[in-house]
């Protein structure tokens, strides 16, 4: 079961601040109506709850809803979010979990600051990707060519530096990015020699015309304010019968159930939805596609990272607690309760 405090809550969404609700953006188009708010050079113009907002179910709607887990930013603590608290609710009219309060989407860049998503590189430009760089990715790149064994056009939506793309690439795709981050897509032109990438707010800006034969969403719908939206425009860049992967963490997960707010996954408050196999599979095939494989793993990784939140032993003691922990919860990685979710679906219409 998702560990559950109990509380419920109930009543309309209304910002903290209490200004206005924010006004939808376009459905057609996907202009960016946003203004980011500009910080100071050393810290924001006003008190951070005026950049919060109460939020509805962002699946169905729906008000209120049960807390089942609590939590800081544990990834920025250095950041302008440190010693707020952030709940995770679970709707009551379809169970979806989602953040809320969270930051308003003309205030989304605010918890990132002070800290990058991918710190700067230490290899020099040109180095080759290495076995462990790739190690994430390879599974995922066999579940994608299962559905499309044929290599085409890829696009990935959340490219980081380039890494799943020079794997696709190796293999015949034709591969595109978009990240962010505009130093992160110019490593990925240097070390990585993707040349056709570019640096864009996916959610908002327009995405490249395609068509492709796939997209990919490694760990992005979990940021995404509205995701069934944005699943019906990544849908408009597919070719006939393209493929979509999409890989999140599972908020019913031992890990989440054992670590609670220390759960790596949680990625409060920059996560705004938190999924399980159902949850995902709904808003999925509403989206208009039909899903062709779910499956789950225990990256070592996100179980140590949660280990050394919750218990941050040092030296060999640690490393030996952050091992045992992960052979213990590597175990359920085949599971319904692996730490992640990864996904494929082709579009239907």
């Amino acid at each position: 079961m998702v560990p559950e405090l109990g509380e419920e809550e109930k009543g309309p969404t209304t910002l903290c601040s209490g200004q206005a609700p924010i006004c939808p953006f376009p459905e057609k188009g996907y202009s960016n109506p946003m203004q980011p708010a500009k910080p100071k050079a050393a810290g924001l113009e006003t008190d951070i709850h005026t950049y919060l907002e109460r939020a509805a179910c962002p699946l169905c709607g729906g008000d209120g809803g049960k807390i089942v887990i609590e939590a800081g930013d544990t990834w920025n603590s250095r950041g302008p979010a440190r010693g707020l608290k952030f709940k995770v609710r679970r709707c009551q009219k379809c169970g979806m979990c989602f953040t809320s309060p969270r930051f308003r989407e003309d205030s989304k860049h605010v918890p990132f600051l002070g800290r990058r998503l991918f710190p700067a590189p230490t290899k020099k430009q040109g180095a080759a990707v290495t076995r462990q760089e790739m190690r994430p990715f390879l599974r995922r790149a066999e579940r994608l060519q299962r559905a499309h064994p044929v290599p085409g056009k890829v696009l990935d939506l959340a490219m980081g530096d380039g890494v799943f793309l020079h794997l696709l690439r190796a293999r015949g795709w034709s591969v595109t990015g978009i990240e962010k981050d505009r130093e992160v897509v110019a490593r990925a032109r240097t070390q990585r020699s993707i040349a056709d990438c570019s640096a864009c707010d996916v959610e908002y800006d327009p995405l490249p015309p395609g068509p492709f034969d796939a997209v990919v969403l490694w760990g992005l719908l979990p940021r995404m304010y509205r995701p069934r939206v944005f699943l019906e425009k990544v849908r408009e860049v597919l070719a006939p019968g393209g493929v979509i992967g999409i890989s999140v963490p599972n908020i019913r997960s031992a890990g989440a159930w054992l670590f609670r707010k220390h759960w790596s996954g949680l990625g409060l408050p920059r996560h705004l939805v938190h999924f399980d196999r159902d949850s995902l599979n709904r808003l999925v095939e509403s989206s208009g596609y039909q899903v062709l494989e779910l499956s789950f793993e225990t990256p070592a990784g996100s179980t140590g990272d949660s280990v050394r939140s919750a218990l941050p032993l040092p030296g060999l003691l640690g490393g030996i607690t952050r091992l045992s922990a992960s052979i213990l919860l590597g175990g359920f990685g085949g599971t319904g309760r692996g730490d992640s979710i990864t996904l494929i679906a082709r579009a239907t219409r």
